[in-house]
């Protein structure tokens, strides 16, 4: 932080008490206690954005020295760790976050429960919550962006109401996703995408890089490499090690040209259906060589040839 508010906390405060008590919130969050104008630089900047710092604080920032020293003691730091994490975010970002008394109280007690300050400021761990602050994605309104459409996420009547937290990290990767295809997602891809996000998390790297993938031709279904639980142990990881070598051969055929974005899913689909059956092994070597285009000889006409 700057010096004349590091001075003016060591006077109030003291510097055995900011060492001793305060030192991992100082550490952590100091650089975001700045002063412009004669008072606290705060999250959002504007008189409403004040006025919320000051409800969910205790003090105004016109008095930043008594401002920064309430941030401090308020709720073990945690309530300093929001305020960093809104810090590093875009005007738009605080200004959604900010617009009012109850939405702040609503996000900060959503990152307060969170995983990464449980044990306290001092041991964040799984730190993924303060990119929510960052990255969430908005719309030109200044309201939250669903990929898909919001039916694709929920009914519910508002943007708060239809992104239940526990779905937050999934908005963040599916839209990722979504901006790494290049492709808007439709809401039947969306839905699915939202329903089996934690079994298909692993899966998006090829959904990105098969654009031709959606809800309505190949997709990983039923029949995701997670249907591989089905066998006894030592056969998934043969089972897997087939469907991830399959779906990486089919994305390198697609990145080379030997297949369009129709034939790769198509050919995802096959290596997804794969999975089902008894004899995998009889069945990946069917596939592969339907995505060599049925000749025998597999190795000129393999995908992965044609990228070498």
């Amino acid at each position: 932080m700057g010096h004349e508010t590091a001075a003016a906390l060591a006077r109030r405060i003291g510097l055995q008490t900011l060492a001793t008590v305060h030192a991992d919130a100082l550490w952590l969050y100091g650089d975001a206690f700045r002063v412009s104008a004669g008072k606290a630089a705060v999250p959002g900047g504007v008189a409403a954005a004040e006025e919320v710092w000051t409800k969910l604080v205790g003090s105004s920032p016109q008095d930043p020295v008594r401002f920064f020293e309430a941030l401090l003691k308020a709720d073990r730091g945690r309530l300093a760790a929001f305020y960093a994490a809104l810090s590093q975010a875009d005007a738009a970002h605080q200004r959604f976050f900010l617009k009012d008394m109850a939405h702040a109280r609503r996000y900060y007690a959503w990152y307060h429960d969170s995983e990464e300050l449980r044990a306290g400021i001092g041991r964040p761990a799984n730190v993924w919550r303060p990119m929510v602050f960052r990255n969430l994605s908005l719309d030109e309104t200044g309201d939250i962006r669903f990929p898909g459409g919001r039916a694709a996420w929920s009914a519910a009547g508002s943007d708060d109401e239809a992104l239940l937290p526990t779905l937050f990290e999934a908005l963040l990767e599916i839209d990722r996703l979504e901006r790494e295809r290049g492709i808007p997602l439709d809401t039947d891809s969306a839905k699915l995408l939202v329903r089996n996000f934690v079994e298909w998390r692993s899966l998006f790297p090829y959904i990105a890089a098969l654009p031709g993938l959606g809800a309505r031709s190949s997709r990983p279904s039923t029949h995701s490499p997670n249907s591989a639980a089905g066998y006894v142990r030592p056969a998934q990881n043969v089972v897997l090690g087939q469907w991830h070598s399959l779906a990486a051969l089919i994305v390198l055929g697609s990145k080379a040209g030997s297949l369009d974005d129709a034939a790769a899913a198509r050919a995802f689909g096959r290596v997804c259906r794969s999975l089902a059956s008894k004899d995998h092994s009889a069945s990946a070597l069917a596939a592969l060589r339907a995505i060599a285009g049925g000749s025998a000889n597999l190795t000129k006409r393999s995908p992965a040839v044609c990228c070498a």
